[in-house]
Order: C-alpha cells, then structure tokens, then sequence
C-alpha cells in the first residue's frame, strides 16, 4: 500500500511538474527569444518523461491476476517483499476444473486428445461427472519408479458441487462396441 501511494504521489508531482512546464512555455511562446523557447520545450520534454516514468511505476506497483478467481492462499503481508521460494498467493479459476492422472506406458499408446472419460468423484459417488483428454505429455514422469504419463482431462460443466483437489477417478473409453452378441 505505501508503495502504491508513493507511486501516485509521483504521478501527481510529475503532473504538476509537467503543468508548470507548459505554463511557462505558453508565457514564452507569447513573447520570448528561441532560446528560452527551447529551454521551454526541453523542461515540458523532460517534465512528460518523469509523468510517463511515474505512470508505469504505479502500474507496476498493483497486482493484477491473469484471470479470474478466488484467492485460496496468501504467502506475505502488506509491504513485505515477495517470497522466493513461494508463490505470494495463490489463485484458484473455479469455473473450470481438469484432472491430471498417470497412464503407463503400456496403456498411453491407446490415449488420443478428445476421448471421453467416465469421472467418479468420491466425495459424491451420485454425482454425473464426464471429461475429455486435453492432453498426453510427450515425456514420461518416472518419479514414482513406474514409467507414465501425465494426462490432462479436462472436465465437463456439471451441476455437481465439485471443489478444487477432490479425489477423482477417471475411466478412459479407449473402444466402443454396439449390436454385438454377449456370451456369458
């Protein structure tokens, strides 16, 4: 907040430096020799370039979030520099939700973008949830000590209370077969 109203000041000081500068080019252009008329010029020159100065650090002094969303999380206090080492906050897009689930390697050949998936939420079992793959990773993630791939499901607009870091499981359709003759 200091830093905000430091930057306004500085607005409103380089406005009012950059007025005072016309002011007294308008008294010089009515009457005075070239050169006090460059002096003129230069002084509302250099006055517009600490208004411009001032104007982008005030722009840089406010947050402005990329989208928008809930703030979940605050990692520092007001006038407090960033941490390093941790996101200073932490926003949440809650209009669309997607789940990253691990494929191994055996099954990620069958996977292609646009494929339906069955989602079953286990905090509501009742609930109707569908998805579609975004997409496969081109790199396999062998943290685990498995060979897999992270794949990104993105989930479709549902009436399901559904809350962000909920418990899913996703059933790919890899092949779907009709008028076909079951034997038991």
């Amino acid at each position: 907040r200091a830093q905000l109203r430091a930057a306004q000041s500085n607005v409103a000081a380089a406005a009012a430096q950059r007025d005072a500068a016309q002011a007294q080019l308008d008294q010089l252009l009515a009457g005075s020799s070239e050169e006090d008329i460059a002096e003129g010029e230069a002084q509302v020159a250099q006055a517009e370039v600490a208004l411009q100065l001032a104007e982008h650090t005030l722009k840089r002094a406010t947050l402005r979030a990329p989208i928008a969303g809930v703030v979940t999380e605050i990692n520092m206090s007001p006038g407090e520099t960033p941490p390093t080492r941790e996101a200073p906050l932490v926003l949440v897009d809650n209009t669309t939700f997607h789940i990253t689930v691990d494929v191994d390697e055996l099954d990620v050949s069958q996977l292609e973008p646009g494929q339906a998936v069955d989602i079953t939420v286990e905090a509501l079992p009742d609930a109707d949830v569908s998805g579609t793959v975004s997409t496969i990773s081109p790199v396999a993630s062998g943290e685990t000590g498995i060979v897999a791939y992270d794949v990104v499901i993105d989930l479709a607009a549902t009436e399901a209370p559904l809350r962000a870091d909920m418990s899913a499981n996703a059933t790919i359709l890899i092949e779907a077969l009709s008028d076909v003759l079951q034997i038991p």
